[in-house]
């Protein structure tokens, strides 16, 4: 006999019925639980890329600068200004950098970060006025520069953590 609340499922290869696990009232309840669950997942599957890329900028805050001239020996950052001596937490996530000439002539340099010191063949050019960013300690303690022309170059560099 069955109980009041369950149902009966009928089974074709056996010939009988058999009671099933759960009432009607908790197989509907199931069946909205799993409803939610998988509105709940279809939410965060679509909406998670949403979120990431809401969360992806990064504030830098600067701490330092300097000039360096690049003359015709590679010349790197300066290293207490990269990494803290006394905590090594505090050290460069990005620098930023502008060139400029005194004379206001071309004065092209070359920057090279994979650890290899610049040289005049090799490394990404930059000339009067050029400005970009570069990122990660790694990077940063690795960079070097040269001048490729005959005029020495200033880079004014403002480090960030």
């Amino acid at each position: 006999m069955l109980p009041p609340d369950a149902s009966a499922v009928f089974d074709e290869g056996t010939g009988r019925r058999e009671a099933s696990r759960c009432s009607r009232k908790q197989f509907s309840q199931e069946r909205k639980t799993m409803r939610r669950l998988i509105s709940l997942l279809t939410f965060l599957l679509v909406c998670s890329p949403v979120f990431a890329q809401q969360n992806t900028t990064r504030f830098f805050v600067a701490y330092g600068d300097e000039n360096l001239t690049v003359s015709s020996t590679a010349v790197a950052f300066t290293s207490t200004e990269i990494l803290d001596a006394n905590n090594s937490i505090n050290r460069a996530a990005m620098v930023s950098f502008k060139i400029s000439c005194a004379t206001l002539v071309p004065c092209p340099v070359v920057l090279r970060y994979e650890g290899t010191d610049a040289d005049t063949s090799n490394g990404h050019p930059f000339d009067e006025g050029d400005s970009a960013r570069l990122y990660g300690y790694d990077n940063i303690s690795n960079a070097s520069w040269i001048r490729t022309g005959s005029n020495d170059a200033t880079v004014y560099v403002t480090y960030h953590r």
